[in-house]
């Protein structure tokens, strides 16, 4: 048995699926300054899996670029510490 597919209605297909003429992402924060927002993360992911101490946070913006897991090897922390 075969059952033909549900065409939406114009009307439901304009109200579900805005139009974009553009679609932006700033990755390395040159739009927005995401600098403090990335501290914080880093910082509290380090709190959590590492445990005391200050965040090396300066040590890894050192590093940006590189892959996240690259990163975390090169500085001795555990990949835990991935988003």
């Amino acid at each position: 048995m075969t059952t033909s597919p549900v065409e939406p209605s114009e009307s439901t297909t304009a109200t579900l699926i805005p139009v974009r003429d553009a679609v932006i992402f700033d990755l390395d924060g040159v739009i927005v300054d995401s600098l403090a927002v990335m501290n914080e993360a880093f910082s509290r992911a380090y709190a959590e899996v590492v445990g005391d101490g200050p965040a090396p946070f300066e040590e890894y913006q050192r590093h940006q670029g590189r892959y996240f897991t690259d990163i975390m090897e090169i500085m001795g922390l555990p990949l835990e510490m991935r988003p």
